[in-house]
């Protein structure tokens, strides 16, 4: 197997070197030939073509000896001295009852619970994060649920700790919310305290109130907007800061929830970010249709014409500028990684916990809130014992469960799989549901080199573009 990947646009013709981490443009004769060669196929004449690019260290077979994450020998210094942020499961109860949520019932890993995080418990995890963040110069406090507002008398209280036991240490506080309960007392509690706040918001009234209800089956539109209304009039300057998160269901009619988050007076100024339905742990398959998926690519596209200078930036939608956003994140991971080492691990996993670490209502410790508290491989200790160190290196290195696939593949760098990919909640990483995930990954990394060519054919720069990008 040779560890690259031809790629056509529709004017040119290239190939991805996976050993190189890089891009070369070559003639369509070229490409022909290495096409056959990739699909087993390759004549005489094709041989000799693929000897040429070999003789200039390009389309060779995996440089690639051994499975290994580069910061798996730093994983204890991280853990012990620069954690950064930790989520707060404080609890498990919702007043909503969304049709996709990860707490409905459809996956394996959450239901809805009584279950919340008591105060002594909250006390444990800031000492704990405190401890171990000496050599980070900001600690973040993100609150998680649930609803987490259902809790808002445990958050006033934890924040009044870690003002009277750390004045010295810089805080920020971030929270995600379905925006029902934001009463003008939590309102201004959070202004106040300077929250990143999210709010739960998926579009137009019809779509909002066909997938996130109260539990008596009441829409939640109405009290959101309301809510919003108040926010804008009583903190004019906080306001802007809101982000939006807007759940793009399967069924959705993205179309014209883009319309609605451009034209709405209230929250059109208002960043609007967009996820998809997670499929991580679901009992079910998620599956996009395609008339979904060609008004997100056009819509990317747009994003990618803006880039170029060739549509205005207000001629594209919020909820699909981070979509073509990944070009160029890859062309930065190309010039960052350079060529792939011998020793090496496929691109995804981070390190767990670092960034983002997960403490349940029972004090339990996972890479990060996606992660399933039922599981196994993925609990890496609880607030008494500490982090196990032994079991974070194990997480951080789940390609060795397929390392005979990864080690040849030319997708190693780009592969994007994080560890709960692998997770089944067993005693070990399945090989199985990681390999299952390959195909639809690697067209979404063509899709990226694809849109990484046309931008360097239609003479986008990408290291001022990365800048514009960022500031944008």
């Amino acid at each position: 197997m040779y560890m690259y990947k031809t790629i056509k646009s529709p004017y040119k013709y290239y190939v991805y070197d996976g050993n190189m981490n890089s891009i070369l443009e070559i003639e369509k004769s070229e490409f022909e030939s290495l096409s056959r060669i990739e699909e087993g196929k390759g004549q005489n004449e094709d041989e000799i073509i693929l000897q040429s690019f070999q003789k200039s260290g390009f389309c060779n077979e995996s440089n690639i000896k051994e499975i290994k994450h580069p910061d798996t020998d730093n994983v204890e210094y991280y853990l012990e001295s620069m954690l950064s942020r930790i989520y707060l499961q404080i609890t498990q109860n919702c007043n909503l009852r969304c049709n996709y949520c990860v707490y409905s019932g459809n996956y394996q890993n959450r239901t809805h619970s009584n279950k919340i995080m008591d105060f002594e418990m909250a006390k444990k995890a800031i000492d704990y994060l405190v401890k171990h963040s000496y050599d980070s110069f900001e600690c973040t406090v993100g609150f998680y649920g649930g609803e987490p507002l259902l809790e808002f008398e445990l958050i006033k209280k934890v924040i009044s700790y870690i003002k009277s036991n750390y004045p010295d240490k810089k805080f920020s506080y971030t929270i995600t919310t379905n925006g029902t309960l934001l009463s003008s007392e939590i309102a201004n509690y959070l202004v106040e305290n300077n929250f990143s706040l999210v709010i739960s918001l998926d579009g137009h009234k019809e779509c909002q109130d066909t997938n996130r209800r109260f539990i008596n089956g009441k829409g939640t539109f109405d009290v959101i907007m309301k809510n919003l209304e108040n926010i804008k009039r009583q903190h004019p300057d906080y306001f802007p800061k809101i982000l939006i998160n807007s759940v793009l269901s399967p069924d959705a009619d993205i179309k014209s929830i883009k319309d609605f988050f451009s034209t709405n007076d209230l929250i059109r100024d208002i960043r609007v970010m967009s996820t998809a339905v997670s499929s991580a742990y679901s009992n079910e398959e998620i599956y996009y249709p395609d008339e979904y998926r060609a008004v997100e690519r056009f819509e990317t596209f747009k994003c990618i014409l803006w880039l170029i200078g060739k549509l205005n930036f207000d001629k594209t939608s919020d909820l699909f500028t981070r979509w073509s956003g990944p070009a160029t994140e890859k062309y930065r991971m190309m010039k960052k990684v350079g060529k792939v080492s011998e020793i090496n691990h496929p691109g995804g996993p981070c390190v767990p916990g670092k960034h983002r670490l997960f403490v349940d209502v029972e004090g339990n410790m996972f890479p990060c809130e996606r992660i399933s508290e039922k599981s196994k491989i993925m609990n890496m200790g609880n607030l008494n014992t500490g982090i196990n160190i032994k079991k974070v290196k194990e997480i951080i290195n789940v390609g060795s469960c397929t390392k005979e696939e990864c080690m040849k593949c030319w997708c190693f760098i780009f592969c994007g799989q994080c560890a709960a990919h692998a997770d089944k909640l067993e005693d070990r990483p399945s090989p199985e549901m990681r390999l299952s995930r390959c195909d639809q990954l690697k067209d979404s990394v063509i899709e990226n080199f694809l849109d990484i060519c046309f931008l360097r054919e239609n003479g986008y720069n990408f290291e001022e573009g990365v800048l514009r990008w960022e500031e944008s």
